[in-house]
């Protein structure tokens, strides 16, 4: 018999808030804060029904037809990164609390750019 289970329980169910998959960093006293918007047009409205479904722990939310926003506050931000390159061509704002991942996803986009402009 656990005779803190209700603390325990109460402290697992807040951390879980804050993950995206399983990876947790060594350091779990601060969160890095993700948010970017994405544009979709007139005729992609699977765009937003994706942000929707595929969201985890995070915020979407609708700004106007063609525009979307995520925001997330989580341990390890870097666990975004292949979801987050899936909207390179779409992503019109990014910041995130994280230079080095800020930085990563920079880089992405003009690797991408100098391939496709070539």
């Amino acid at each position: 018999e656990c005779s803190n289970y209700t603390e325990i329980k109460s402290k697992y169910t807040s951390f879980c808030t804050h993950l995206w998959g399983i990876s947790l960093p060594d350091d779990r006293s601060s969160l890095e804060h993700i948010e970017f918007t994405v544009y979709f047009d007139d005729d992609e409205e699977y765009i937003w029904t994706r942000l929707q479904r595929e969201n985890i722990n995070g915020t979407v939310k609708r700004i106007d037809k063609n525009h979307a926003q995520f925001s997330a506050d989580l341990y390890d931000s870097s666990e975004l990164k292949i979801w987050i390159r899936t909207f390179i061509g779409r992503l019109e704002h990014f910041s995130f609390s994280n230079p080095e991942f800020e930085k990563q996803i920079e880089n992405d986009i003009k690797e991408l750019y100098g391939i496709y402009q070539n």
